[in-house]
């Protein structure tokens, strides 16, 4: 018998019974959620960005993944943790059987460690956007982000290193708008160095911006693969993933 209260859980307001999104070694099932603190420019889930859109039928999803046979499902968005009670949703999804992983920006950093300690993920893919930088931050953001918008960033980064041990990953999405090679090994060696560095290429589908569709603000696939291998010699390991 189930613990957890639907009635309690935000709003689903989309899945994908695959997706390519980042747990460990394998395909996973993702569901997303609506609202996020952010409007970036590039963000490809930008229809997130609204607070009602309809709502998708969670507990049959999961009878779904049930019947599949699924191991494991990501929680995106949008951001998770804008949403109340989104540990009532981990909860919810480990107490059917399935591995629980989440997709953030880090920036709810108190959430996110409330999560961890209780024992709701089993794994996290973080976004650091961008050099950890006000102006380059805000910049990617759409939103003014301050000194301790970023303090909360690098706590949820220090917890993460501390308390999920290969059992976490940062990524950053390659546009030349908004992050430099630069930036991108000052990330590694300050931030990332013990971990799975995951670049991800730039895509132009369904922007919230349009404009950034201009071939000068797309790293050119290989040059995202020598980035790479500049990087691997600074953190745990860098890959290269498509989305």
């Amino acid at each position: 018998m189930l613990s957890t209260d639907f009635e309690l859980i935000p709003k689903i307001s989309g899945y994908s019974y695959i997706a390519n999104i980042g747990y460990p070694d394998r395909l996973c099932s993702c569901i997303f959620t609506s609202g996020c603190n952010f409007k970036c420019p590039m963000c490809i889930n930008n229809k997130l960005l609204n607070n009602n859109l309809q709502e998708v039928n969670l507990a049959a999803i999961l009878e779904t993944l049930l019947l599949r046979k699924e191991k494991c499902i990501v929680v995106s968005g949008g951001e998770p943790f804008i949403n109340k009670n989104i540990h009532k949703l981990f909860q919810l999804i480990k107490e059917y059987g399935f591995e629980c992983g989440v997709c953030t920006n880090g920036f709810y950093s108190n959430e996110l460690m409330y999560c961890i300690r209780k024992n709701l993920l089993d794994y996290v893919v973080l976004d650091i956007k961008t050099e950890l930088d006000e102006q380059k931050y805000s910049k990617v953001c759409g939103t003014d982000i301050n000194y301790y918008d970023l303090l909360r960033l690098r706590i949820s980064i220090n917890y993460l290193k501390e308390k999920m041990i290969n059992k976490h990953e940062f990524r950053t999405t390659m546009c030349s708008k908004f992050v430099s090679e630069e930036d991108i090994i000052n990330i590694a060696k300050f931030y990332v160095k013990d971990s799975l560095y995951v670049l991800q290429p730039f895509t132009t589908h369904q922007l919230l911006d349009v404009s950034l569709r201009q071939e000068n603000n797309l790293f050119s696939y290989d040059k995202v693969v020598r980035i790479c291998k500049k990087i691997n010699k600074i953190v745990q390991k860098c890959i290269v993933r498509e989305d």
